[in-house]
C-alpha cells in the first residue's frame, strides 16, 4: 500500500514539474468530481450498492493522450461476508488513483477542441484504502474505465465515468482466504478545464 501511494505522489509530482512552463502559455490541466455508487464483486456474489465520489486533477499532454490523479469512495459493503473484516456491515472504502487516459475519438477522428462527446478509455493504477472501527486495510489494484464527456460550453463537460478494478481479496478477509475481489463504480459529475485550452 504505501509503495504504491509512494509511486503515484512520485508520477504525479513529475508531470507536474515538466508541465509547468508549458502550462504558462497553453493549459489543457482540468479538474473534476461527480457522485454515483459502487458495488463489489466477490465469489461470483454482488454486494448491496453503496454510496461513492470522485474528485481529481489532470492535465492532456495531446489531443489523444492524458493523465489524471483523484481519491474516490465513501462506504462499502461487502459482497460474500464470510470473515470479511468488517464482517457484514458497511465499511468506509477509498481509493487514491491514476489514470493514463486515451481519448478515442481524437485518436481515429480529426481533433476538434468543441466536439460535443468524447469517450475516454482509460487504465487505472490503484491503492485501497478499507476500514471499520479502528480496523485499516489497504491493497494495491488496477483496472479500467470508460469516461464519457458531453461538453457544455468552452471550459465545462458533464461526465458519465464507469470503472471497474481488480484487487486481492486476501488483504480484507480476517483469515487471509479467497482469491480476487471487482470495486466497480459509476460516478455523473462534472469536469472544469483551466486556463487557456489549445495544442
Amino acid at each position: 500500500m504505501r509503495r504504491t501511494l509512494y509511486i503515484l505522489t512520485l508520477f504525479v509530482a513529475m508531470l507536474a514539474t515538466s508541465n509547468l512552463s508549458q502550462a504558462q502559455k497553453k493549459n489543457n490541466w482540468f479538474v473534476g468530481a461527480g457522485l454515483g455508487c459502487n458495488m463489489l464483486i466477490d465469489n461470483g456474489q454482488l454486494s448491496p450498492v453503496s454510496p461513492s465520489g470522485q474528485v481529481y486533477v489532470g492535465d492532456w499532454f495531446n489531443p489523444s493522450l492524458g493523465f489524471r490523479a483523484g481519491v474516490s469512495g465513501i462506504l462499502g459493503r461487502p459482497a460474500d461476508a464470510r470473515n470479511w473484516f468488517s464482517e457484514n456491515t458497511a465499511f468506509g472504502l477509498y481509493q487514491l488513483y491514476a489514470d493514463f487516459l486515451w481519448n478515442i475519438r481524437n485518436t481515429f477522428v480529426k481533433y476538434k477542441p468543441n466536439r460535443v462527446w468524447n469517450p475516454v478509455f482509460y487504465l487505472r493504477i490503484d491503492g485501497i484504502l478499507a476500514s471499520s472501527l479502528g480496523a485499516h486495510k489497504g491493497h494495491g489494484g488496477a483496472g479500467a474505465g470508460l469516461a464519457n464527456q458531453f461538453r457544455v460550453n468552452d471550459f465545462m463537460s458533464i461526465s458519465l465515468d464507469v470503472n471497474a478494478v481488480l484487487t486481492n481479496e486476501k488483504a480484507f478477509r480476517t483469515d487471509h482466504s479467497g482469491g480476487f475481489l471487482v470495486i466497480s463504480s459509476a460516478t455523473l459529475g462534472v469536469v472544469f478545464d483551466l486556463g487557456v485550452r489549445g495544442f
